[in-house]
């Protein structure tokens, strides 16, 4: 988030996170090689100033406010799937995705109503957000020695097997449903290769652990 340059609207985000405004709400409007949004409170939430000072720009993995013209963002959001840097005269990008933005652009391939859709671009399944939840990290995010934000998994959404990407050797993986209640780790395991094909649909959530530390990364059974 940038607090600094985008003091408003990070305000504005973080207190409905806090409220947990986001939980349950749809991307309902997906487009193709350029963003996806959601977060809608029709109307429930008060709009803000816009803030657009060239300090920060809608480059890809951006998260932006969306409008309906000036000063009217309140709690839709979207997250640019490509550089959209045409976009900053309009609307105020304020924060990036750090981590997994592989799952973003999977959202952004699902199928939808099209431009001739009532409404459009809407997808043709709900693309529900499970939880925003706020994380303070203590250390920059680009500080090398930092394990935060090191380990990358893929597919994810899957049907099936997902490699786990990491910089360090994985010494034990226990995995838990979204409830944090203890899943059995399938016997299919080959390295950092792990079959979830047998795993009912849901939302799991892997704990890693490597010579720095533990790293707890969500993945998606469709």
């Amino acid at each position: 988030m940038e607090e600094t340059k985008r003091p408003l609207t990070t305000a504005n985000f973080l207190k409905l996170v806090k409220a947990k405004f986001y939980d349950k709400r749809l991307f309902y409007r997906v487009i193709k090689n350029f963003m996806i949004q959601g977060g809608s409170g029709g109307g429930s939430v008060p709009a803000i100033k816009d803030e657009l000072t060239p300090a920060f720009s809608n480059l890809q993995k951006t998260i932006a406010m969306a409008n309906a013209g000036p000063n009217t963002g309140s709690s839709e959001i979207y997250i640019n799937l490509v550089n959209n840097t045409y976009l900053d005269p309009n609307y105020t990008a304020f924060g990036t995705v750090i981590s997994n933005f592989t799952v973003v652009q999977a959202i952004g391939v699902v199928p939808t109503s099209g431009s001739s859709g009532n409404p459009p671009d809407k997808p043709l399944t709900d693309v529900v957000m499970d939880s925003v939840r706020i994380t303070l990290t203590p250390t920059a995010i680009n500080n090398p020695d930092n394990p935060l934000h090191s380990i990358d998994i893929f597919p994810n959404p899957t049907s099936g097997s997902v490699f786990i990407s990491s910089p360090e050797s994985i010494e034990n993986i226990f995995i838990t449903d979204i409830l944090d209640q203890p899943v059995s780790l399938p016997e299919a395991r080959n390295g950092n290769t792990i079959d979830l094909s047998s795993f009912l649909p849901g939302i799991y959530l892997l704990h890693l652990r490597t010579a720095k530390g533990v790293e707890v990364k969500k993945v998606i059974r469709q």
